[in-house]
């Protein structure tokens, strides 16, 4: 049991990290919606800051040892991201609607210096550091996660125009295939971070092999630039549970789990207008 639910944390670190989402309008072609969705990766590419808020609302069952144990999640992320150099300020908080659990919050930094990435996390006391290469931080870089996405995606459609957060956009609604899926994986180093975190000898390759398109809306500003993305990543997280119970082998027997809804949905405001931050004191400079 205990190492069943140390593998929904992860799976749901998974869910999070990849999350690294109409009323009419003119009717475009698949020429005009691919042009506008290569003009908008080039304008996230090219943004010199931005913020992105991320929310993931995650409803799950777990049935193990006769017990049915209901788990649903909400995390919500904040991202402020400068570039060149790259200078990034992360705030999370994760909640569940059980009485008996804690709310996570955590705040990380990360900043790049003479081509070198570190990232720097608080443990209660004092500031941690870790240098990372480029790969490992693409899981946090909404724009190397967007531009992905973007590229990935197909069979997009028009869906009409509708206002976002009091900003007129239009929404198109497409999927990202399995093997898209399978190169962004590879792109966030998802299962790399994985493997140093627990539940020795699981092929997190593996549980992400096959697991079908991924639902994306995406909602473009009249500038062109993505305001939204909301994903649907319901279906995906079933495979995966499943996957999981079936890799643990004894240390699951009898166990299921059911999403009942997993939805991530990331708002991004404030292209080349974010307010510099600092670094807190204890961070070297």
């Amino acid at each position: 049991m205990k190492k069943l639910r140390q593998g929904i944390a992860l799976i749901c670190a998974v869910a999070f990290m990849l999350a690294l989402s109409a009323c009419g309008g003119a009717k475009e072609s698949k020429e005009d919606i691919a042009k506008r969705l290569a003009d908008a990766e080039t304008k996230v590419a090219e943004a010199q800051s931005m913020q992105a808020d991320l929310v993931m609302n995650m409803d799950m069952t777990l049935e193990a040892d006769g017990q049915s144990h209901p788990m649903n999640t909400k995390t919500n992320m904040t991202m402020l991201l400068f570039n060149h150099p790259m200078k990034m300020k992360l705030d999370m908080s994760a909640t569940t609607e059980q009485s008996d659990t804690e709310a996570i919050n955590m705040t990380m930094y990360m900043v790049e210096k003479d081509g070198t990435y570190t990232m720097y996390t608080y443990d209660g006391t004092k500031w941690n550091s870790q240098t990372m290469d480029l790969s490992s931080i693409e899981q946090f870089d909404p724009q190397a996660t967007m531009g992905l996405y973007l590229k990935s995606a197909e069979s997009f459609e028009a869906k009409g125009e509708e206002t976002i957060n009091g900003v007129k956009t239009k929404k198109y609604t497409g999927v990202i295939t399995n093997e898209a899926m399978n190169e962004v994986m590879s792109a966030t180093g998802i299962p790399n971070s994985m493997n140093g975190l627990g539940l020795p000898g699981m092929d997190w390759n593996a549980l992400y092999k096959d697991m079908g398109n991924l639902p994306i809306s995406l909602w473009l500003n009249e500038e062109g630039y993505p305001v939204r993305y909301e994903m649907d990543m319901t279906e995906m997280m079933n495979k995966l549970y499943a996957k999981l119970i079936q890799q643990m082998g004894e240390d699951a027997a009898g166990g299921t789990i059911n999403c009942s809804k997993v939805l991530v949905t990331m708002d991004i405001t404030n292209y080349n207008q974010v307010q510099p931050f600092e670094l807190p004191a204890g961070i070297p400079q």
